[in-house]
């Protein structure tokens, strides 16, 4: 039988096969459905699917079943940009047996140090072995600062170096199994210390493992490296919900200063947790010397800190200030829409209301990004729309860009039959695009190839460019049934939980294009009388939407129509809901401000969920108009 999409893409870029008649002949392919024969490493193979034969030889080093350790060397060499590059270090280090020179192992950890504790200690034997007893030792500090291991190899490593490492060392080590939670590992680590240091330590893991009686943290005496201590102790009572930690991260400022990135997450809980009690001093002063450098979490807390300001506290021109540090440190167009809408709304409480129109417009400028959306409101220019863009592209450009390895890996993978394999590719070509044009491309192409995956290129491309493409807005044929839900918001509800993966099955079990719970669909079923079947519920994409669309209209009708606590539900389950609805007030009433109590919802994952999806909603409806 003919292969039409085969033809079509033989047909649309045949001047690329010139270039390598036979990436897409049989036999290549052949070569990706079973990648382990021999066959496919022949001269006469490699000559006719040169290609083909790279990709297979990937694909087993990559399970690391086969190869010697100089093979994982030599392609890595030869490949320093191919997905999955950590994987196969770590595979070649499996194949090491002490027969590698030092010179290969020398370049193999110039870019990358080891990753576990055999491939470590013959590394180093090689360098001590051949006099480089320095450079020995620095590894032996390193690694052991830098490697979990397992207990037997930790006390290996342990036994045969412990002459060269240091309570410093051990120190370093301490920082990583306490950060990992790893409190019997520490044990053993603390006992190979020297002096009163050692009793020390052996006494505040005592505490952190026992976890019952905490003492009285003014009382106790710290040493200048005791950050991980009063983190961990942090931790422990923030879990209890003693509201002892609040006042540690107030009061000592002096011990969070060295693991801003680990102390992130307790202050967003416990800053999260005063909001819930409107206790809003406490929230801006739990985060307000968060430390943390230009990043996403920085995004977060300035975000918090200037909202929290303006919305409760009436200091707009403090506010101003974070929002302001936000604008400048973020690149994405949903947080350059978040930051612009926020200053506009700053300056108009100081009364500068020329600066706030102008940080409106600047905002509204991101049509498909949620407080883009909402500037386009205040404003009343919603006519300009979420216009979505058709790109030309030139032939030189897109032959170009075909031309890429990554391209045609792609589609190789694809014509073999095997779209998820492609993904790995298709993945780093969206994130080492260097323009926006090749962004484009990206999406695109996956649109073309492996429509299941454009979304998750999407998500790739987002933080550069806006996506405002039809492509990065996939549609369902006109077969499905909506159970009377609107399907523009049913398209954005799935863009969002599966990216229009119908095979998608994440941790949790949840399964399909509306990543529908098995259980959930069981109980719909016999409320709602239709016939339960958890096979159809991942192999049937109809029958999945069709659950999906049953469950939001089941949501829409218990809160009266509000798009923004069916989604919250939806995302996080119907009692957080009720219980933010308690903290927070009703977003259906008017005397609560629903961009505020979307903002105040608990969970970071919750609140951007129901950001992306009304996003999204907006721009299909755009769309299908």
């Amino acid at each position: 039988m003919l292969d039409f999409k085969k033809v079509f893409y033989l047909l649309s870029f045949g001047c690329l096969f010139a270039m390598d008649k036979g990436l897409y002949a049989d036999d290549c392919i052949k070569a990706l459905k079973n990648p382990l024969s021999s066959e496919w490493q022949s001269p006469e193979f490699k000559k006719k699917c040169s290609l083909a034969s790279k990709v297979a030889t990937w694909m087993v080093l990559r399970e690391g079943k086969q190869g010697t350790f100089n093979d994982y060397v030599q392609f890595i060499r030869s490949n320093p940009q191919w997905p999955w590059e950590h994987k196969l270090r770590r595979n070649a280090e499996d194949k090491m047996d002490g027969s590698e020179s030092l010179e290969i192992l020398r370049a193999f950890y110039k870019e990358s140090s080891p990753k576990s504790f055999p491939a470590a200690e013959i590394f180093v034997n090689k360098l001590a072995s051949a006099g480089y007893r320095e450079e020995a030792v620095r590894w032996v500090r390193r690694v052991w600062a830098e490697i979990e291991g397992s207990p037997e190899e930790q006390k290996k490593f342990y036994t045969k170096y412990h002459k060269t490492l240091r309570n410093q060392d051990h120190e370093a080590r301490l920082v990583l199994l306490i950060k990992a939670e790893n409190f019997k590992a520490a044990e053993k680590v603390a006992a190979c210390m020297q002096g009163e240091r050692r009793n020390q330590v052996e006494r505040w893991l005592n505490i952190l493992i026992n976890k019952k009686d905490m003492p009285d943290f003014s009382k106790v005496k710290f040493g200048h490296h005791d950050d991980w201590v009063v983190l961990q102790y942090v931790k422990q009572l923030r879990r209890k919900y003693d509201t002892r930690a609040e006042q540690i991260l107030i009061r000592y400022p002096q011990y969070t200063k060295s693991l801003p990135d680990l102390w992130w997450k307790e202050r967003s809980v416990l800053s999260r947790r005063a909001l819930e009690n409107n206790d809003y001093q406490l929230a801006y002063k739990v985060v307000k010397d968060h430390q943390l450098h230009p990043g996403g979490d920085f995004a977060e807390a300035e975000f918090f800190l200037g909202w929290v300001a303006l919305r409760f506290l009436n200091q707009p021109k403090t506010a101003l200030r974070h929002f302001q540090a936000l604008h400048d440190h973020v690149k994405s167009p949903i947080s350059l829409a978040k930051a612009n809408y926020w200053l506009g709304r700053a300056y108009e409480q100081i009364g500068h209301h020329k600066h706030a129109q102008q940080k409106f417009v600047e905002a509204s400028r991101y049509k498909t990004t949620y407080y883009g959306q909402i500037a386009q409101r205040k404003l009343m220019t919603e006519k300009g729309g979420a216009a979505l863009k058709k790109i030309h592209v030139k032939d030189a450009n897109r032959h170009h860009f075909e031309s890429k390895e990554f391209v045609r890996a792609a589609r190789l993978f694809v014509n073999a039959g095997m779209p998820k394999e492609a993904l790995s590719f298709l993945h780093l070509l969206a994130k080492r695009a260097k323009s926006d044009l090749d962004r484009f491309l990206a999406i695109q192409l996956t649109h073309a190839i492996a429509k299941e995956y454009v979304v998750d290129i999407v998500r790739e491309v987002t933080p550069h460019v806006e996506t405002a493409y039809m492509e990065a807005y996939p549609k369902l044929p006109n077969r499905f049934d909506y159970q009377g839900v609107d399907p523009d918001f049913v398209h954005a509800v799935i863009r969002r939980e599966s990216g229009f993966n119908p095979s998608l099955v994440s941790g949790k079990d949840a399964q399909g294009l509306m990543q529908v719970m098995p259980d959930t669909c069981k109980r719909l079923s016999s409320k709602y009388n239709f016939k339960y079947d958890p096979v159809k519920l991942l192999n049937d994409a109809q029958y999945n939407v069709k659950v999906g669309s049953i469950f939001l209209k089941r949501l829409l009708d218990n809160y009266n129509g509000s798009y923004v606590m069916t989604l919250a539900a939806y995302n996080a389950g119907p009692k957080p809901v009720q219980e933010w609805v308690q903290y927070f007030g009703d977003p259906r009433t008017d005397n609560v401000d629903a961009i505020d109590w979307v903002e105040k919802i608990s969970y970071r994952e919750t609140r951007e969920y129901v950001q992306r999806v009304l996003e999204a909603y907006v721009v299909y409806k755009y769309y299908r108009k």
